[in-house]
């Protein structure tokens, strides 16, 4: 083999991994300015799309009526019970929540402050689950 093949063999080489890094690079700049797209430039939008994405299970219990023996006594009765759920993460006020929900349910001070108490000791995204069963007379 002559130089001249040797150097054209080399130049071919080297110009074929210049190609390639040019190719790298570009490719992993799209990628980049992709990344950068989606997780700063658009990150609100994207927020707010996998907060309305989420999944919240309701069970709603059927209203049933008293049940009875063969004497017509009474051996269970209906009592209502709500359960109230709260996320603290997306709570600003609580004594507006508390006050807003007296509407319809009675909460004694002693529930509120066991309420706060477990807001204290959860983690913020967890929920906090209260059984409350006096419904307030209208």
């Amino acid at each position: 083999m002559f130089y001249s093949d040797q150097k054209k063999q080399l130049q071919d080489l080297n110009r074929r991994a210049f190609f390639l890094l040019l190719g790298k690079v570009s490719l992993f700049t799209i990628l980049g300015w992709r990344l950068y797209n989606i997780q700063i430039k658009d990150s609100q939008k994207y927020q707010t799309l996998s907060i309305n994405n989420q999944i919240d299970v309701k069970i709603l219990y059927p209203v049933r009526g008293n049940i009875t023996d063969r004497n017509n006594n009474i051996i269970a009765r209906n009592i209502k019970v709500f359960d109230l759920y709260i996320i603290p993460e997306r709570v600003e006020n609580y004594n507006d929540i508390f006050n807003a929900l007296s509407h319809f349910v009675e909460i004694d001070f002693k529930k509120r402050r066991d309420i706060l108490n477990l807001v204290k000791q959860t983690k913020k995204f967890n929920k906090i689950k209260r059984l409350l069963t006096k419904p307030k007379l209208r």
